[in-house]
């Protein structure tokens, strides 16, 4: 079975490592994580992910603008966005960008790893350790 190619986009790099570890102890998946919005438009375009963890809010740009720029060049990879601002408006925006799912700040990590594991099921990708 296909090990699932991960991304994980967050700009608070204590935020990062913890997302990146928890996904790592739970799934057998290649993991990559970027700390910007510039770097998430790059590594998108020039790889296909089977699912991509990231922040809304970034200083320099956006979730919801890396979707945006992304969507230009190619076909959007799997998004689940990461809001501290928990509210239909940003749930909305983040919809219309493309992105699959929202889980909103303080973090449950169980519901985001829940969240993963079904979609890395749905596309019959390895999923647990």
């Amino acid at each position: 079975m296909k090990r699932a190619k991960l991304l994980v986009v967050e700009d608070e790099k204590e935020v990062l490592a913890y997302f990146r570890g928890s996904l790592e102890k739970k799934f057998d998946a290649d993991i990559e994580a970027v700390d910007n919005g510039e770097e998430a438009v790059k590594i998108m375009i020039e790889n296909d992910f089977d699912l991509v963890i990231m922040d809304i809010k970034m200083p320099s740009m956006s979730g919801i603008d890396v979707m945006k720029k992304v969507s230009e060049a190619r076909k959007l990879q799997d998004v689940i966005v990461v809001t501290a601002y928990d509210s239909k408006d940003i749930a909305f925006e983040a919809e219309e960008a493309g992105a699959l799912d929202y889980v909103a700040k303080p973090l449950n990590m169980e519901a985001l790893l829940s969240k993963v594991k079904r979609i890395l099921g749905d596309k019959g990708l390895s999923v647990e350790k």
